[in-house]
């Protein structure tokens, strides 16, 4: 799309039918926005505003690993991993379809720093998928919360708790279930998951049972 451009996560359509996922262009956040729904096309790029005079670093902070969902009344909210000590994630808004975005916001979700996963479930309900523990590169608990307007999340569950061992020591591998990737199909949600950075998983979730 442009140089020195990644990001993360599938583009997923808004309520507008416009593709759209989070990304990071050198260092900086932003977001694809598609002029449709067909992933061939160029997107615009957007930029998510941040500056380091906010109370975060700005040579640690932005990175493009970051979902999102959107509300009834088109408020899009982006769910950022926190790259700094405030084991925090951190949130940023749009009112706009995509066009434009707050600041990332601090929230009070706890986060061990790690990638996360939203979306909205079929019955309505919103979720977030994470390493939701303050407790630096601790991911061997990965959690589901689960909102019923998507701003307030009033249940919480643990997914996986279970010790893990890492087999092949190597650079930036950590021990636990981390890097969530959610899928809604039909009635249930797929979890996909890495185990130690080694291998990985899945499971499914009947949201009855949430």
């Amino acid at each position: 799309v442009a140089d020195e451009c990644h990001w993360y996560e599938v583009p997923r359509l808004t309520g507008e039918g416009r593709l759209l996922c989070a990304g990071t262009r050198k260092g900086r956040p932003i977001a694809f926005l598609w002029a449709g729904d067909n992933p061939l096309d160029t997107p615009e790029i957007i930029e998510i505003p941040y500056d380091g005079s906010r109370g975060y670093d700005s040579g640690r902070f932005p990175y493009g690993e970051a979902s999102w969902y959107e509300t009834d009344d088109g408020s899009i909210f982006m769910f950022h991993r926190n790259e700094t000590d405030e084991l925090r994630l951190r949130v940023a808004l749009s009112q706009d379809g995509g066009r434009t975005w707050t600041h990332p916001m601090l929230s009070n979700i706890p986060d061990s720093k790690s990638r996360v996963s939203a979306g909205r479930l079929n019955d309505g309900r919103y979720y977030l998928v994470n390493n939701a523990i303050a407790d630096l590169l601790n991911r061997v608990p990965l959690m589901i919360s689960v909102s019923r307007d998507g701003l307030k999340f009033e249940k919480q569950y643990f997914l996986l708790n279970e010790p893990t061992e890492i087999e092949f020591p190597g650079a930036l591998k950590a021990h636990g279930h981390q890097y969530p990737c959610t899928l809604v199909e039909e009635d249930r949600l797929i979890v996909a998951y890495s185990v130690n950075k080694e291998h990985m998983e899945l499971l499914t979730l009947n949201p009855g049972d949430l």
